[in-house]
């Protein structure tokens, strides 16, 4: 099929000239042969191997050329390609109907086309299905009725000669729409980077080229263009200019420990080469982790007993009514740790659902059959507060529980490690200081991993690698994408808990312009009911002035800050008096990502909240059953007017 003749001549003429002008001047080097030109095809060439076919000519109406052959006319004009414009659809489907006109839907797959059927019947327009289009089909196609088939077409068209409309409606239907959108964002967010934050002087780091100095932007004409280049400058003074249009080669560089990283040097093999050694170590890292997941799928665990008296004794204890979510979890659990299988489950759940529970029942379990337990969490507070919910829950029963991390003495660190050992500790509550090399079980049956997402893959292995064949539980509110393919794959089991607790009410969220009166009448509303206030301020070097601003807009409010540069006890002494209510307006930074439960803290405000990351600006705040008076309110503050919204 030869589309448009005369097109297809000018084009080989064009590339033929081209190729010309390309080996002159190479000749001129003595860098080819001039016999090369001779191997040049032309469209004398190309006519001569298209003798023996049959060629279909596809030409404009006006081209007279070649008038001996049987000529066929189609009188048609193309349709816009529908994307995400639903209400357009809609509007053209219906108008063509009342033109009675003949309309073809097609879709990749029968899941797109049930959702548009029903779109279509919502809108009261009569359609049908049909699997496959054939010459019957078209020809006898019911005025007034659309017809949804199974298909694939670039670009919709309708032909006027014979009245019909075809529509492809991939990106209407959940498509590729959405591949377009995040390749569309991704390229948006690299833009970003680099206009809005990079400052003359910083490094970056190019995909190809590697890492070098932003000096600014150049204006330069080039064959008559005009454009903006990014310059960067790398070692002995080279430089490179990026036009602004491949902005997603370029990220701002943010990695490593030096201040001042070494710059590559352009033409050289250093970037490759580091590139090449990071590869080596993620695939040597990804070695041991599936040598370490194939040992344990092979390895046979510890079966745990049925449950006891006791186990029966304390559940029936707990002071709230537990979800069926949570007992189908608690099952899940109970059922992997009496099998002979090492358990490695994931449970997850939004925060207050309830997964502390299921935690502090396996651990008892675990402790039934003379087994340790080691429960690790991602800081110092929050270790704390399970600790103190560990020894409540099971103060009526012989079960030792210590809290391990760094910040408490050398004395004590050094008796806790010492007494794990020796197996006179039950269950050990700590941070990454349970990880270290001087820490030794005596026999771990179960470990707990809590907000699984703070801590690297080696922290979370290395555990592990002590003792193969030991059962792991691990808790988080938002998994990792590494972590859900490994449960989707069928690495990791899941339990998932969906229903929220009784009485808990729904989160009311706000996010709206900096405004001092809002966050006045948000902590009195909040001060007025007895209740306490977070407010998240995440710059260490301002916090304290910030404390100072927050206690004068509101005298009545006792205002106490708290960051990760303080000490270990002082954190703990500020967050031991906001719990007991010595102090009922905490300004803090990110410390409290990981879920501390103060259930009579219920308002929450975020200041410059589109400077975190998503997993940051998730409300997670603990929900207590015990005051079911109000819901959380979490006020997101940001430089600019975006959203009010309220749900």
């Amino acid at each position: 099929m030869l589309d448009e003749e005369n097109k297809l001549i000018t084009r080989v003429k064009n590339i033929k000239n081209d190729n010309e002008n390309l080996i002159n001047a190479l000749l001129e080097k003595n860098k080819i042969v001039p016999q090369a030109i001779e191997n040049l095809n032309n469209y004398e060439n190309i006519e001569e191997r298209l003798k023996n076919k049959q060629v279909i000519y596809l030409e404009k109406e006006d081209n007279e050329k070649k008038s001996n052959l049987e000529k066929f006319k189609f009188n048609f004009r193309p349709i816009n390609y529908y994307r995400s414009e639903i209400k357009e659809f809609i509007e053209d489907i219906k108008k063509w109907s009342k033109q009675k006109k003949k309309i073809y839907i097609l879709l990749e797959n029968k899941e797109k086309a049930k959702k548009l059927i029903k779109l279509l019947e919502q809108e009261e327009i009569n359609c049908k299905y049909e699997e496959k289009l054939n010459q019957t089909i078209i020809v006898k196609n019911i005025e007034n009725i659309v017809t949804i088939s199974i298909g694939k077409i670039s670009q919709g068209f309708e032909n006027l000669d014979t009245n019909q409309i075809i529509i492809s409606a991939n990106d209407l239907i959940d498509g590729e729409k959405r591949k377009r959108k995040i390749e569309s964002q991704e390229f948006k967010e690299a833009k970003k980077i680099v206009f809005a934050d990079l400052k003359v002087g910083d490094y970056v780091v190019h995909r190809t080229y590697g890492i070098g100095i932003y000096i600014g932007v150049n204006t330069i004409k080039a064959d008559g263009t005009i454009k903006d280049y990014i310059k960067i400058k790398y070692e002995n003074d080279d430089i490179l200019y990026i036009p602004t249009n491949q902005m997603d080669t370029i990220r701002k560089y943010i990695g490593g420990d030096k201040l001042q990283p070494k710059l590559n040097k352009l033409g050289s093999k250093d970037w490759e080469n580091t590139k090449a050694k990071v590869k080596k170590n993620l695939r040597q890292v990804a070695k041991e982790l599936i040598e370490l997941y194939a040992t344990r799928q092979k390895a046979k665990g510890y079966s745990f007993s049925k449950d006891t008296t006791w186990q029966n004794e304390f559940e029936a204890k707990f002071p709230y009514q537990e979800t069926d979510d949570q007992l189908r979890c608690i099952e899940e659990v109970k059922k992997d740790m009496e099998s002979p299988k090492p358990m490695d489950r994931l449970l997850c759940g939004d925060v207050g659902y309830g997964k502390t529970e299921v935690a502090i029942r396996a651990a008892f379990k675990a402790v039934m059959d003379q087994k340790q337990v080691a429960y690790l969490a991602p800081t110092t507070v929050l270790a704390e507060q399970q600790y103190q919910e560990f020894k409540e829950r099971m103060k009526d029963y012989p079960i030792r529980i210590e809290i391990l991390n760094r910040f408490k003495t050398k004395k004590y660190q050094n008796e806790v490690i010492k007494k794990l050992k020796l197996g006179e500790v039950d269950i050990v509550i700590g941070t990454h200081r349970i990880l270290s090399k001087d820490v030794e079980f005596k026999d771990l049956g179960l470990l707990i991993i809590d907000e699984e997402h703070r801590f690297g893959v080696k922290d979370k292995e290395k555990i592990k690698q002590y003792k193969t064949n030991i059962d792991v539980l691990t808790m988080t509110a938002t998994p990792i994408p590494r972590t859900m393919h490994m449960s989707i794959v069928g690495i990791r089991d899941m339990s998932v808990i969906y229903e929220p607790p009784q009485n808990r009410k729904p989160v009311q969220t706000y996010v709206l312009e900096y405004d001092k009166e809002v966050i006045k009448e948000a902590i009195t509303k909040e001060l007025e009911r007895g209740g306490q206030v977070f407010y998240l301020f995440n710059n260490v070097e301002g916090i304290e002035k910030k404390a100072i601003e927050i206690s004068n807009l509101v005298p009545e409010a006792e205002v106490t800050y708290a960051h990760g540069q303080m000490s270990g006890t002082r954190i703990e002494e500020i967050m031991k008096n906001f719990i007991e209510r010595k102090s009922n307006v905490l300004v803090c930074t990110t410390i409290i990502e990981t879920g501390i439960d103060i259930p009579n803290a219920n308002t929450i405000i975020v200041e410059n909240a589109d400077r975190m990351g998503l997993a940051r600006t998730i409300p997670n705040k603990r929900k207590s059953r015990k005051k079911p008076k109000t819901s959380i309110c979490i006020y997101y503050l940001q430089k600019r007017q975006t959203i009010i919204r309220s749900s």
